[in-house]
């Protein structure tokens, strides 16, 4: 009787999952497309970037089709050692509303990306601002529908996952863990009901506020020396009293983060441990959890009855909601490996915060 008591309790963390994931899966967590109830307002779209020749000008290009017209766009050129400047320089001069910046040198206790959205703002004249990432690509009806739900749902800063673009094995294998952590971790819907800044989300790739608030709070110089700046900022806003929300981008904005296996592994390392609150201690947690099914499997082999149909139903969940963000067939594909990945990312990421070797674009974080 012991052994089937313990087996049990061994799932009882897939199943809070599996809730976590329905009620995230109910509630609903896209991004809504919409019109925004005020059309006059400035808003400031800002691109910090650092050698991304291969990226920037499709994402210009997709920000210079948007509906909403009544935008400024800053480009900050982080030091890049390809032709990300020439590039920008180029197609700054063909389109009106779009101009480049040189970034200064980085101080002492900044990372590179807080300090140049840092920069950006200072530059930036709009009554909202957008932080994008370089490799972004925008849906036309992007700008509407992030300013018609921070007016209708009278929010401060909204966060938006972008759909994930996914073109080899590696990739496909990895990307997916970003969803499965977000949405079977965090009820979304919480980031905006509740005021506890534990309950915070964000994505430094798709970022927007109003100015006031930023000006008021200065978010970027607050978590200067942060990795995750994303959540940290969410987290600083919720303790100053604004009201944040996070959403997937149901087809709304594209990104794709990485190329290969390495890349993909390498850039989740580099920040889970921080997404985690800087704790190893949760982040060996969730890499624990991961090998419950198959312990409650070994200890009494009739509980995957009850254990398997559990975990299935959080994958399913995951898929449909992210029928956007990856196909759903390679979401299930990518379910077979995704513990053993995360085992990989887990590791290389405490491997790296022990020795210090944590290095991103060239600079030592």
């Amino acid at each position: 009787m012991d052994v089937i008591i313990l087996s049990y309790l061994l799932c009882f963390f897939p199943f809070l999952q599996t809730i976590v994931a329905a009620a995230n899966w109910i509630i609903g967590v896209k991004l809504p497309a919409d019109e925004p109830q005020k059309k006059d307002s400035l808003v400031s779209v800002l691109f910090p970037v650092r050698n991304e020749a291969s990226n920037i000008i499709k994402a210009l290009e997709t920000i210079s089709q948007q509906n909403y017209q009544n935008i400024e766009v800053i480009v900050l050129d982080d030091a890049s050692e390809d032709e990300t400047l020439a590039l920008v320089q180029d197609f700054c001069r063909h389109h009106q509303n779009f101009r480049w910046i040189c970034g200064e040198r980085l101080p002492e206790g900044w990372l590179g990306k807080n300090w140049a959205c840092y920069q950006l703002a200072q530059h930036a004249k709009g009554e909202y601002f957008l932080f994008l990432d370089a490799d972004i690509q925008a849906n036309p009806l992007l700008l509407d529908s992030l300013l018609a739900t921070l007016q209708k749902q009278q929010l401060d800063a909204v966060s938006v996952f972008p759909d994930q673009i996914m073109y080899t094995i590696g990739e496909k294998m990895v990307v997916p863990i970003m969803h499965y952590i977000l949405l079977t971790l965090l009820p979304l819907a919480f980031i905006r009901w509740c005021k506890n800044a534990a309950f915070a989300a964000a994505n430094g790739q798709c970022m927007f506020l109003k100015a006031s608030v930023y000006k008021k709070c200065q978010p970027h110089q607050a978590v200067r020396n942060k990795i995750t700046e994303d959540i940290e900022i969410f987290k600083y806003l919720k303790r100053n009293g604004f009201r944040t929300s996070t959403y997937t981008a149901n087809g709304l904005i594209y990104c794709r983060m990485y190329s290969n296996y390495t890349e993909a592994v390498h850039g989740f390392s580099k920040n889970i441990i921080s997404g985690f609150g800087s704790e190893i201690g949760l982040l060996l947690f969730l890499l624990l959890t991961t090998l419950l099914p198959l312990t409650s499997l070994m200890i009494y082999f009739p509980v995957a009855t009850h254990l398997l149909p559990c975990l299935a139903l959080i994958h399913f969940l995951l898929a449909d909601m992210s029928n956007q963000s990856f196909r759903r067939y390679w979401y299930w594909i990518s379910a077979f490996f995704m513990y053993g990945v995360l085992w990989h990312i887990g590791i290389l990421a405490i491997y790296k915060k022990w020795t210090g070797s944590n290095v991103w674009k060239g600079r030592k974080i």
